[in-house]
């Protein structure tokens, strides 16, 4: 069966660690989710599973005024 993603290239996980690192400060999951039409609850896993765990990537999350709760990447391996 094919998912989404596979079908469409432009929407995978690294495209989400993508997505969360390119706007200053981080994107929020509303932000993310709204880029690459996905639903919020498996891109939280996508971000916890995939990126943190297998990639080894440093995601913080800080809550900023105007915008919600914010995810960045601190530290970029290769994607």
């Amino acid at each position: 069966m094919l998912t989404s993603a596979s079908r469409n290239p432009d929407r995978t996980v690294q495209t989400a660690a993508r997505a969360a690192n390119h706007a200053p400060g981080g994107a929020t999951i509303e932000e993310i989710v709204a880029a690459l039409e996905w639903r919020p609850h498996p891109l939280r896993g996508a971000i916890a599973g995939p990126l943190k765990k297998r990639l080894g990537l440093t995601i913080t999350s800080e809550k900023i005024a105007d915008r919600g709760r914010c995810c960045k990447i601190e530290t970029v391996t290769s994607l």
